[in-house]
């Protein structure tokens, strides 16, 4: 135990241990209490305060004298079962469920607190799980690759620039003007969109994730009700409403909210809907091509992507992407995704400039529908149960019924028809996008 001398040193006697093994950590017996149980993994300041509150524990015993001896307090007080009783159940000591770092199990759904070697295998399993589901998080942490997602769409914008540089040379493209003022602004929309979307899987779970992505219907119809004077039909409406609900029954799962995985899921969403109207915007103003308003943007976000990817993703994840082990398969993965890329942007610019972003949107939960298809089809069927099937069947129909409705007159109109723009012969110019859009 610890004594005071004359002159008024700390002094440890024999009885005195200094090191205490508490579930597989050594614990320092020279701190606080609070502070020394930080010290197990899975164990945080917040945690420990109101675990020895609940046990009725002095947090300011220090370790000069052998009453508070926290290594003393922790072998022989007979509180220290309650301490262990406190960690094993928490929720029986009302400890809210948002205090604890498992919540809704996706084996039993119950809430706990893990700790120690306990945590490890926890976080194994999870993983284990997200890419026997083929989850795109799962996969990705796999494969090494969560660390390098700004930097690798950086790299898929610079392949679009080299096919589109290619094209003009080869005359396909033909020369167009974009202001400045319109091309800075599409940058920074689509660039907190890119980032914004990567950062909210990353702290997000995968439910909220997708309820995010969701959400983002109704924002790109409130875009275009505001500014294109957009107005929809009931039937229209109710058919977004279908898809959105059929969707939303066959993907959220678990869903747990956290501060700064919503304020990443608010920017993800408002700017990845200001981009995509704004593709849409400006291919009619400007009577812009698909490829040439690529042509513009592409180079512009490639060089912002590839300036600042690097050292956001080393922000996010403290891992350096020159650290990564470059082998043979993993440069053909990345040419792979590059070349993939390159149809995915042009692609969604063929597809909001001949429709809009509402349309685009509605089609785009078909590739969800199909990839939850191919993957029970082609990775087995434990995730597939009753109301997955019938949230697909919902989406479908209602995707239908979107397509049905919003092509019949009055389904989808203008108030006003007029929309500026900065050419005299925009019809002329409109009918030659298209047939460059057509070509493809």
């Amino acid at each position: 135990m610890w004594v005071l001398s004359p002159k008024q040193s700390l002094v440890a006697n024999e009885d005195f241990q200094h090191i205490l093994r508490v579930l597989n950590t050594n614990v320092d017996g020279k701190q606080k209490i609070m502070f020394a149980l930080t010290s197990i993994k899975g164990n945080g300041r917040r945690f420990a305060n109101i675990v020895c509150k609940k046990a009725d524990v002095d947090m300011n015993k220090r370790s000069h004298s052998p009453s508070l001896s926290v290594l003393f307090w922790l072998v022989n007080c007979p509180q220290q079962s309650n301490l262990m009783t406190i960690f094993a159940n928490p929720r029986q000591f009302k400890i809210p469920d948002w205090f604890l770092n498992k919540q809704k199990d996706y084996t039993d759904e119950k809430y706990s607190q893990v700790m120690s070697n306990a945590l490890d295998m926890k976080l194994r399993d999870d993983l284990e799980c997200l890419k026997k589901i083929q989850n795109h998080r799962g996969l990705r942490q796999h494969r090494g690759l969560i660390v390098r997602a700004t930097t690798l769409t950086g790299m898929h914008f610079a392949t679009t620039t080299l096919m589109t540089g290619v094209l003009r040379w080869l005359g396909y493209i033909q020369a167009s003007h974009l202001p400045y003022p319109e091309l800075l602004k599409f940058v920074l929309f689509a660039n907190f969109s890119i980032v914004g979307m990567n950062v909210s899987l990353m702290w997000n779970s995968v439910g909220f994730y997708q309820i995010a992505k969701l959400t983002m219907i109704p924002v790109s119809c409130l875009l275009e009700v505001l500014f294109d004077k957009i107005r929809y039909s009931r039937d229209t409406k109710l058919s977004i409403g279908v898809v959105l609900l059929g969707v939303g029954v066959c993907t959220v799962t678990d869903v747990s909210v956290n501060a700064k995985g919503f304020i990443a899921a608010f920017i993800a969403v408002w700017s990845t809907s200001l981009q995509q109207y704004y593709v849409h915007y400006l291919q009619r103003k400007y009577s812009l091509s698909s490829f040439n308003l690529l042509g513009h943007t592409a180079p512009a976000q490639a060089a912002t992507l590839l300036l600042l990817g690097p050292f956001l993703d080393y922000w996010l994840t403290n891992k350096r992407i020159d650290t990564y082990d470059y082998s043979a398969i993993s440069v053909v993965f990345i040419v792979i995704s590059c070349t993939i890329a390159v149809g995915t942007n042009l692609s969604q610019f063929i597809c909001i400039g001949r429709f809009t972003a509402v349309s685009f949107q509605v089609l785009g939960h078909m590739k969800t529908i199909l990839v939850l298809i191919m993957g029970f089809f082609f990775f087995g069927k434990d995730g597939l149960n009753l109301h997955v099937v019938l949230g697909m069947i919902i989406a479908v129909v209602g995707m239908v019924w979107y397509g049905n409705a919003s092509s019949k007159p009055g389904g989808k109109e203008r108030w006003s028809l007029s929309l500026p723009t900065s050419r005299p012969q925009k019809q002329s110019n409109l009918s030659e996008s298209d047939e460059h859009d057509g070509k493809v």
